[in-house]
């Protein structure tokens, strides 16, 4: 399965997701949901499953690329006819579309 031919992530394995995204796989064509179940995001999800615990390091990188997320809150979602799919868990629910432009994830953090 090639990385960028990946369309419905929800039907793969988790420890395949773990293992692309700790590779360093170039995600496309595809929607990250990006669930903050706490200040540390620590789970990210796809259709409201969480599929990855994130390591040490992956927060601080979130945080640094939060102004290129499209914040989706359940007022958004309301009035937007677009988003009305969309089931917002949470005002602090994001998404992350990278159909248009590549995003590079971090490698993982090694612990020492």
């Amino acid at each position: 399965l090639s990385h960028n031919q990946i369309e419905t992530i929800h039907v793969l394995p988790k420890t395949l997701v773990r293992l692309n995204i700790e590779r360093n796989f170039i995600w496309s064509k595809m929607c990250l949901r990006l669930l903050a179940l706490s200040p540390e995001l620590r789970f990210v999800g796809l259709d409201g499953n969480p599929v990855l615990e994130l390591v040490s390091g992956w927060s601080v990188f979130l945080r640094s690329i939060s102004a290129k997320l499209e914040y989706v809150g359940k007022h958004q979602a309301k009035h937007s006819p677009k988003k009305s799919a969309i089931h917002a868990h949470s005002d602090r629910s994001l998404y992350l579309s990278t159909r248009s432009t590549a995003l590079h994830m971090p490698p993982p953090v090694a612990s020492t």
